[in-house]
């Protein structure tokens, strides 16, 4: 990446926040808006959400961590490193105060300031306030599909914001500092607080190429960065847990984000498009790319490949890079526009964003009875399964769903839930032969004491051979899944 040395320009962040609009000011508002509004417009996926949650409400309530696994029958007691506890904290509380849709206003809210701090890093790059937005927007639409509320979404602006720091070191040197402060708040977040330190290796690099000033710093920085990864309730258990967490072959078997990246789903198809318009700008560029540039790509596009959900850290690195190659915005005369339009194209985003406001759409889905914010949120079997079942009822449920069980009906514990890594491969034997209806499945229902099969639409194959055997009777069904209980 060519590191430039320009001081840092915010002036518009801070013309905008004076009400002097400009045509440049108007781009960096519709950059950062577009990524809230994508969030604001989509669901809430409840397979991770719901458990997490759950999770934070039982922090909150008994002021400790979890260190067994409560919440199924199939592994009661074992030990369950909760690694993200503090964004479940963090989800918990905004739950508190409003519910679903401030837990979808708190994720557009990390959306926008995640792709903000992206504006902020192609800035310091040298990028105009135009490009910087330009690059901002190609990025979103990158990793938009990797924007769900979850704790991975917690570590984007921790991400973003990184990179902003490490691209104005030269700049703003003392602003290293704040790298391992965040390091601390990432390690209690989410599995994916070792990227912060392979950020600062490769500007190290840089600095090493350029023998910048900056060098004994950033090296430092990184050391101390490593060890504040260590400032969590685990220790050295947290990287053994995001290790653990990423080479896990039933995770990946199963789990379609955690796939490797192909042109079969719609976010590969979006990576590999935008690896091959980077490729052909460096092909068409006057100027040789040099390694360390080609090392920051390689990198993050190698890190794309083995899992789908790894995708969004290229989509925040590669603009980065881009705009430490485009020709420098600094000193260009600045693009003022019409006042008025831009003032009405700002207004129409505040509109929009107003009219998008969850608030609005958190009203029960007819279909399921839970928030219409959700998606895989069945509340009406929740309620048919607590009517028909007595607390502490035994649930085999289908694993997308398991988590708003969880959630939903505490008292009654699940067989597996999204928690994959929780579960030895026995009892995801067991799970598999249930619902893909093999022979012996009557017996592995009996010997975990199942006392109810909640499944989804798509699970026909134990569906039919439930409704065949006398052992078992149809209880409820609607258009999101079924309960069987024993007759």
């Amino acid at each position: 990446m060519e590191l430039r040395t320009e001081p840092e320009d915010a002036s518009a962040l801070r013309t905008v926040a004076t009400g002097g609009l400009t045509l440049d000011h108007v781009w960096t508002v519709v950059a950062i808006a577009a990524a809230g509004i994508f969030a604001l417009l989509g669901r809430m996926h409840t397979a991770d959400l719901a458990y997490h949650l759950r999770a934070g409400i039982d922090i909150l309530t008994s002021h400790r961590l979890p260190r067994v696994d409560t919440y199924t029958f199939s592994v009661p007691g074992r030990t369950w490193v909760d690694q993200q506890w503090g964004a479940q904290v963090v989800l918990a509380l905004a739950y508190r105060i409003g519910g679903f849709g401030a837990l979808a206003f708190l994720r557009a809210a990390i959306v926008a300031t995640a792709f903000g701090f992206l504006w902020l890093a192609c800035r310091a790059r040298g990028a105009s306030p135009r490009t910087s937005a330009l690059l901002t927007i190609g990025g979103l639409g990158v990793a938009v599909l990797n924007t769900g509320m979850r704790p991975q979404t917690l570590a984007y602006p921790l991400f973003t914001c990184s990179l902003w720091i490490l691209a104005a070191r030269r700049s703003h040197p003392r602003r290293l500092w704040a790298l391992p402060i965040v390091a601390v708040c990432w390690a209690n977040l989410h599995g994916s607080f070792g990227l912060l330190p392979l950020l600062i290796a490769l500007a190290a690099i840089e600095d090493v190429r350029d023998r910048a000033a900056t060098l004994r710093t950033t090296a430092t920085v990184g050391a101390a960065t490593v060890v504040a990864t260590l400032v969590n309730p685990f220790g050295l258990g947290a990287w053994r847990y995001a290790v653990g967490i990423a080479t896990n072959a039933r995770i990946r078997d199963q789990i379609v984000e955690w796939q490797p990246t192909s042109v079969r789903t719609v976010a590969g198809v979006l990576f590999f498009l935008s690896a091959l318009a980077v490729a052909a700008f460096l092909a068409r560029r006057a100027a040789s790319t040099d390694r360390i540039t080609l090392l920051w790509l390689g990198t993050f596009f190698v890190l794309a490949l083995p899992a789908l959900r790894g995708i969004v850290w290229w989509g925040f690195v590669v603009p980065v890079v881009l705009a430490g190659l485009l020709p420098t915005g600094r000193g260009a005369a600045e693009r003022r526009g019409n006042p008025a339009t831009n003032l009405l194209v700002v207004a129409m985003l505040i509109a929009l964003v107003g009219v998008l406001l969850p608030w609005w759409r958190a009203a029960p889905d007819p279909r399921t009875d839970a928030s219409a914010l959700l998606e895989l949120a069945p509340q009406r079997l929740v309620d048919a399964a607590r009517t028909d079942l007595p607390p502490g009822a035994r649930l085999l449920v289908s694993q997308p769903i398991a988590s708003w069980f969880e959630f939903a009906w505490p008292s009654a514990p699940v067989f597996v839930d999204s928690r994959i890594e929780l579960f030895p491969d026995g009892i995801w034997a067991d799970y598999d032969a249930v619902m893909a209806g093999r022979e012996g499945w009557q017996g592995i229902l009996d010997r975990w004491r199942v006392e109810a099969v909640v499944l989804m639409p798509g699970d026909t194959a134990i569906a039919s051979v439930l409704s065949r055997d006398p052992g078992w009777r149809l209880a409820y069904r609607d258009g999101q899944g079924s309960i069987y209980v024993r007759a």
